[in-house]
């Protein structure tokens, strides 16, 4: 850490004292000279230079009004390229190298290295090698989707952690919501609540798919069946209702300690990175304010790392919202349970049924019986027309798993409906939209337990009447949480943008330039994808409302980049961008501007850099808080010092005695 911030130190300081003879200056030497008539340039001298309009007598911009005007000299845009000759860009490299090298060590590699810990998706390793090569191409395709919506929409990338974050501490809430006496027979102990309640955490972050009812059906009962008390007084003694919720029980902890398990780490030293931003920030403000080697350069280096100050925040925050090192592994285990929790819901209703139809691995190897293929074509998806939705281990085991449920003769269960399989991992802002699976199931049942519980799981028009937001036509509505979130996201990203735009247009020529004018078009692209994602048919994310969405992602993401380019490069000293909307430039240096007597320029530099940085670090430490709050939602239970782990191992509250129940079968593990 210490050898990074003596490079940036370093470079930067080298910056500032080595280089050649700023052009500018020598415009300026060439135009008093032919003022004074000792240099002529072509026809014009110093008696036709006023004929052609290229000295300006006009108002300047942000000068002291009590300063005397003619002492300013200034030049018109076309005087400028007329005089000087600089149409083309004055590249720092061929001027300067050093000054180069100062804002890409000072700027660039900060932000790479902030690119570089965002959440992206990590391979399992499981695929043979020409499977790895396409998925490989599919990752790569995936991840620059991510960063079109990460770069290219920061403002709904926000709004997608934020409410993430707000959905874990509602779980969080919810497992530590203390029972009472009246609720302790029906409830099982604290651990089974936060086991359940990280499981779903986990599940929200993926795409909601398009059979909801089949979806919440598996997903409610392999939650919430441990959790509740089946209705009647006779199940109380019922040995298959006891063993139905010691399988379900099984079958959620080990979920919970997969997902436990395979939870991104290194959450601490991802902060390295962000304090090299720290860093870099405060030598740039250094570096603006120097009198001895501050200029306008460093002055507009300062108000490009203002303008990125919102990536900071969406690393801080999504490595909050962590994701699984294999969103697609996880996926899988999903599947698998919800899978094992559907079969032994249909035993438990179904006294007919001997054993629950467990998933296991031998039944991908079961041939497929065309015959049952065709009598039931629906129950057996097209490869073809599949392939590209789900990953090919959900494939393999749902063909599989198919053809071993018409095959069998032992079990009654229906064929699986394709449809209700989880979607793909969207969450940390992955793709743009509204996804609050997490909000709507606890909002549902937060104060429902025992019967009512019960009944909310095994009732499908009753979970239709709770989760009516899920379904259409009030599909994907977003609660008031999520307005508010997405109100503070847009706020936040546009005020960064318009620190960098006040503290841009004060460098004189006062005014908009072509530095704060790709400023405003990257804030304003950016905000027509915030507001996109606000109206319900864009939410359902179809095919045009995709391609419209990521066509201004991309434009975003190119006007970063060459405003990014352009920070490092100065293809943006030429006369058009020095003069800007104004149509006139001077020639003076970064000192002149600071003086009260001339125009002043630090106290609107200050409060820009102030301002600035203050939301950088006030959520900086809010998300360290929010770290150490929601950490026991995640841990172990050994770590965990709000769980009763003396009574880990006692009997659920039906009275049965574990050993007597055979345990459920965990080849979906594997």
């Amino acid at each position: 850490m210490r050898s990074s911030i003596a490079f940036v130190v370093s470079f930067c300081l080298l910056g500032r004292v080595s280089g050649q003879v700023n052009s500018f200056d020598q415009c300026k030497i060439h135009v008093e000279r032919i003022l004074n008539g000792t240099e002529t340039h072509g026809p014009i001298n110093n008696e036709t230079i006023e004929e052609y309009g290229y000295i300006y007598h006009g108002p300047v911009a942000g000068i002291n009004p009590d300063f005397p005007r003619p002492k300013l000299l200034t030049i018109t845009r076309e005087g400028c390229q007329a005089l000087c000759g600089l149409n083309d860009p004055d590249y720092y490299w061929v001027t300067d190298i050093s000054l180069t090298l100062s804002i890409v060590s000072n700027w660039v590699i900060p932000i790479i290295a902030l690119l570089a810990v965002l959440p992206y998706e990590s391979s399992d390793g499981s695929e043979s090698k020409t499977t790895r090569l396409k998925e490989t191409w599919a990752k790569i395709l995936r991840i620059s989707g991510h960063l079109l919506n990460w770069l290219g929409s920061p403002q709904t990338a926000l709004t997608a952690v934020f409410f993430n974050i707000e959905q874990m501490r509602m779980c969080l809430v919810a497992a530590k919501q203390p029972e009472t006496d009246a609720e302790e027979q029906y409830t099982t102990r604290r651990e089974l609540k936060r086991d359940a309640y990280y499981v779903l955490c986990c599940i929200g972050q993926y795409q909601l798919p398009e059979d909801t009812d089949c979806f919440l059906d598996g997903l409610l009962y392999s939650l919430f069946r441990p959790l509740c008390k089946p209705v009647g007084e006779e199940h109380d003694t019922d040995e298959r209702r006891r063993t139905a919720e010691a399988w379900t029980t099984e079958l959620l902890r080990a979920m919970a300690r997969q997902m436990r398990a395979s939870r991104r780490r290194g959450v601490w030293p991802t902060f390295a990175s962000i304090i090299l931003f720290f860093v870099a920030y405060g030598v740039s403000v250094a570096l603006a304010f120097s009198n001895d080697m501050g200029d306008r350069t460093t002055t507009h280096s300062l108000a490009y790392g203002i303008l990125i100050s919102w990536l900071p925040l969406l690393v801080l925050f999504a490595i909050l919202d962590r994701n699984p090192n294999s969103a697609e592994r996880t996926r899988t285990l999903i599947f698998r349970w919800m899978w094992n929790g559907r079969a032994v819901k249909a035993w438990e209703n179904d006294l007919t049924m001997q054993t629950p139809n467990w998933w296991s691995p031998a039944k991908r190897k079961k041939p497929q019986a065309k015959s049952e293929r065709h009598q039931n074509p629906k129950s057996f998806p097209d490869r073809r027309q599949t392939a590209q939705k789900y990953p090919q281990a959900i494939l393999d085991e749902v063909h599989g798993q198919e053809t071993s449920l018409a095959c069998s003769q032992q079990t009654r269960s229906p064929p699986t409906n394709w449809d209700c399989i989880p979607g793909r991992f969207i969450g940390q802002g992955r793709e743009i939209g509204y996804n609050g699976l997490t909000y709507e199931i606890v909002s549902a049942v937060r104060d429902k337990s025992g019967e009512n519980l019960w009944r909310l799981i095994n009732n499908r028009n009753m979970t239709r009447t709770e989760f009516k937001f899920l379904f259409p036509p009030h599909e994907h509505r977003p609660p008031a949480s999520w307005w508010f979130l997405s109100v503070i996201s847009l706020l936040l990203v546009l005020f960064e943008i318009g620190m960098a735009v006040m503290m841009s247009s004060t460098v004189p020529t006062v005014g908009v330039g072509c530095r704060s004018g790709l400023y405003i078009i990257y804030a304003l692209l950016t905000t027509g994808t915030w507001v996109l994602h606000l109206f319900p048919w864009f939410r359902r994310q179809g095919f045009w409302a995709k391609v419209f969405g990521y066509g201004l992602c991309l434009l975003a993401t190119l006007c970063l980049t060459f405003t990014t380019f352009a920070s490092f490069s100065g293809v943006l000293k030429n006369c058009i961008c020095r003069a800007g909307f104004s149509g006139y430039l001077d020639f003076e240096e970064a000192e002149f501007y600071r003086k009260k007597e001339h125009f002043d320029v630090t106290k609107w530099w200050w409060i820009a850099a102030i301002l600035g940085a203050f939301p950088v670090i006030m959520l900086f430490m809010i998300a360290v808080v929010l770290i150490m709050l929601l950490q026991p939602l995640w841990q172990d239970d050994a770590e965990c010092e709000w769980i009763d782990n003396g009574a880990a191992g006692e009997n659920s509250r039906s009275g049965g005695r574990q050993e007597d129940i055979q345990g459920a079968d965990m080849k979906w593990l594997d």
